[in-house]
């Protein structure tokens, strides 16, 4: 027995399944079988799964490479000829299960090339490589990834993407002076020195703070562990400087110089973020705790990785910027209220959400205002009042 139908006789047995009261025919007819599915049910999302296949397919040629720079190549030449979603879905997949061996290695690939993707900056003296290399992912691919991921709402890599980057804010090429120790010497003379291969040429320098003086010593083949590890945790170096530092390649898979730099106050976000799925869970939480500067958006970038170990820290943090992000608004129920309470009620919580240490039952004692309060127990205000310098006439 046959049927007809917009496409021509069909059998009966070809039919994938019949069409009844409450049960819909897809509209796409794969030759002469008709896909058919209860009304209501969602189709499965096959770019959703293309990707999916297409990044385990890109994890398993980066991990059968054996050198790290070839693999790094691997995912450089993979962003300029792949679907962006598939790109997207490898470096959250990648991020995601970086505990396991293959993963872990095909985050560093992207690792690698998206440091050296990122451009360059341009320093008052003695830059960084102003563009990056030919064969590096170039902004506008990376633009396009980034968008992939968004749509798939893939939290780390969206996260990660839009962060490294970002446009540097004005004073990030301000560079600090050189330590005491080393400022008589002129940069061109620290970054020759850098070079050298004899140590007491350039462990004087390890206090130094110029990215450009950082990257060549993090290049120089003598440079022992212990040294990055002073270099990657030195409070007061240049934020680019720990950037520098990691554009060494086999500074890259050092666990202690890695969490070194996540553990460094100066570190920017964005590497921070890049980062962290290479970092142990401990010294990264105890990282995310003490650090300051982060937006709730950037540390909801990393709820999901190490298999969710982070998440207790991250929710908490989160919780405390977005109650301070909130506006406060002061309802008045009814005219005859007393403002000056509801004020000072409303003080009092704004007080306890910032935790500045100041006594808002004191500042609001009497008639005292909180200014006056403040000035009062401000010595320098004092000083100043009493110096004839500012005395009128």
């Amino acid at each position: 027995m046959t049927r007809q139908d917009a496409n021509g006789p069909l059998d009966d047995m070809s039919l994938a399944a019949v069409a009844i009261d409450g049960v819909a025919i897809d509209d796409v007819a794969l030759g002469h079988v008709r896909v058919v599915r209860p009304s209501g049910e969602v189709p499965p999302n096959h770019d959703a799964l293309d990707a999916s296949d297409g990044a385990a397919a890109l994890e398993r040629a980066v991990f059968a490479l054996e050198e790290a720079a070839m693999r790094a190549g691997r995912v450089s030449a993979a962003v300029r000829v792949e679907r962006p979603e598939t790109l997207a879905a490898s470096l959250e997949r990648s991020a995601l299960g970086s505990h396991s061996v293959a993963a872990r290695t095909t985050y560093l690939a992207w690792f690698t090339a998206l440091l050296n993707a990122r451009p360059r900056p341009r320093l008052p003296a003695g830059p960084l490589d102003p563009e990056p290399g030919a064969g590096w992912p170039r902004s506008l691919d990376i633009a396009r990834v980034t968008g992939a991921a968004s749509r798939a709402k893939l939290r780390f890599s969206q996260g990660l993407l839009r962060e490294i980057f970002a446009i540097p804010l004005p004073n990030e090429g301000r560079v600090p002076p050189p330590h005491v120790t080393i400022d008589h010497l002129p940069l061109g003379i620290r970054r020759t020195r850098a070079r050298q291969p004899a140590r007491a040429q350039w462990a004087p320098l390890l206090v130094d703070v110029d990215p450009a003086v950082i990257e060549l010593l993090a290049a120089n083949p003598r440079l022992i562990e212990a040294d990055a590890v002073r270099l990657a945790a030195n409070p007061l170096t240049h934020p680019w400087s720990l950037w520098a530092m990691l554009l060494a390649p086999r500074w890259q898979t050092n666990a202690d110089v890695l969490t070194a730099v996540a553990s460094n106050p100066r570190c920017p976000p964005w590497l921070l973020l890049a980062v962290a799925p290479l970092v142990s869970p401990q010294p990264l939480a105890d990282a995310l705790r003490r650090r300051r500067g982060l937006t709730a958006d950037q540390l909801e970038a990393v709820t999901d990785l190490h298999r969710g170990q982070l998440r207790t820290v991250v929710v908490s943090r989160v919780a405390e910027l977005r109650r301070r992000e909130t506006p406060m608004i002061l309802e008045i129920d009814t005219p005859t209220e007393d403002v000056g309470t509801a004020l000072a009620d409303a003080w009092r919580e704004a007080l306890a959400v910032v935790g500045d240490g100041v006594d808002a039952d004191a500042a609001f004692a009497g008639e005292g205002t909180l200014g006056e309060v403040v000035d009062d127990d401000n010595d320098d205000d004092n000083d100043d009042d009493n110096d004839p310098t500012f005395d009128e006439g």
